[in-house]
């Protein structure tokens, strides 16, 4: 007997398993043939022996798990009553749909201006270890391509098989997102699709027109007011910086600089888009009162980059101070009238904070006023002969002075 390609063991379905045998004998021909299936050489734990007459072939149902091995078994006997066993090479039984990963769509783009395309490209891997793949098709999502790419085959002996598709986008919109489909059919009709992240079409520069940005109130100084004016900040301190409202969704990267007198303080530093602050470390050369300007921008993956949003910053460690003379009190017609105008020496703009009552600490007969002027008429119900004040000399920066003292009206 000669065995010509042997036996053919192949999985049709889930559970459908053909074997097919090429055994001939020229001299006295084949009188029986005998097929069995097993998990291991010349085993039949899957399939007895069974009678296929001449034909030599054989369709079985076979329950394994997945990824079994199966082996066909033939026994061939002649005309002349000689039997031989024939094994095939295993074949794994496959269950399961095909692994599709690394599904990925990038955007290629080609060309300025008017004579701009872009390209969508897909990428993927598909692994089927049992049967293999047999093809893969890849679909475009919220986009219109130019042109369609078909069907990526494998190869009949190639189990994983990288692929890719491409597209030239008709009319592609600014921040449109693109996603791709990719499905793939492994060789027993099993399917498996998966779509990839989108990515966004990008035609233009991040948009910063809605991003404000401010400078945080981390002073070490506790201030009379709730808060400071938020554009003086005391230079004792690091100036930390934050901004918000930036809702392009093609913000890739922020990127911040500081300056001084027009010069820059650092260069440009990048950061993710999920982080809104930046702090500053203090340079020795700042000099009280002097401005900080802190520069905001943004780019995406194109690295286009959008329009710069800034701020400036007053940075002013100083107080005001005593000068040593007192305050004034008067008394006419039911009015207390405070005047302090000698009492600080102040060099810019500032804040008073007047208490005053019948004893120290006391806020009876002026209570939380605040005022720019120095000078403040209380009218009374009684004359008074002695009245206890407080005064407090507030600057922008929250740094501030007392000044206490018992008057005689």
């Amino acid at each position: 007997m000669t065995v010509s390609g042997a036996i053919i063991i192949s999985q049709l379905t889930q559970s459908s398993v053909s074997v097919c045998t090429l055994v001939q004998d020229p001299q006295s021909g084949i009188r029986t043939l005998m097929v069995g299936v097993g998990t291991t050489p010349e085993g039949l734990q899957v399939q007895p022996l069974t009678s296929v007459g001449h034909s030599g072939h054989l369709l079985f149902d076979v329950h394994v798990q997945d990824g079994a091995p199966l082996y066909a078994n033939v026994v061939a006997q002649n005309g002349a009553g000689q039997r031989v066993l024939f094994t095939s090479s295993a074949i794994y039984m496959d269950r399961t749909p095909p692994v599709v990963s690394n599904v990925k769509v990038k955007l290629i783009y080609e060309g300025q201006g008017s004579e701009l395309t872009v390209w969508a490209e897909a990428e993927w891997r598909a692994e089927d270890k049992e049967s293999g793949i047999l093809l893969c098709t890849c679909e475009l999502k919220g986009a219109t391509p130019v042109v369609t790419p078909g069907v990526t085959s494998a190869e009949a002996t190639t189990d994983v098989t990288p692929g890719t598709c491409r597209w030239l986008l008709q009319q592609p919109r600014h921040l449109a997102p693109v996603e791709v489909k990719v499905t793939c059919l492994n060789k027993i009709q099993m399917a498996s699709t998966v779509t990839s992240h989108p990515v966004l079409v990008l035609l233009q520069a991040p948009d910063m027109t809605t991003v404000t940005v401010r400078a945080l109130n981390n002073n070490p100084i506790v201030s009379p007011f709730d808060e400071c004016d938020p554009e003086v900040r005391s230079k004792t301190s690091d100036l930390e910086l934050t901004w918000r409202g930036g809702d392009d969704p093609s913000m890739d990267l922020y990127h911040y600089r500081f300056l001084h007198d027009s010069r820059p303080l650092t260069e440009w530093f990048s950061q993710s888009v999920s982080k809104t602050s930046a702090i500053l470390r203090m340079d020795e050369n700042i000099a009280p009162g002097d401005v900080v300007v802190a520069e905001i921008r943004a780019s995406n993956a194109r690295n286009m980059t959008s329009e710069t949003v800034s701020t400036t910053i007053r940075l002013d460690d100083r107080k005001p101070v005593l000068t040593g003379k007192n305050a004034s009190v008067d008394w006419a017609a039911h009015d207390l009238y405070l005047d302090w105008r000698d009492v600080f020496n102040v060099t810019r703009d500032v804040t008073y904070l007047v208490f005053a009552g019948t004893a120290n600490g006391y806020g009876d007969v002026i209570n939380h006023v605040t005022l720019k002027d120095t000078s403040y008429r209380q009218t009374l119900t009684r004359r008074m002969h002695d009245v206890f004040i407080c005064i407090q000399a507030v600057y922008p920066n929250g740094r501030f002075e007392k000044y206490l003292a018992e008057l005689t009206v």
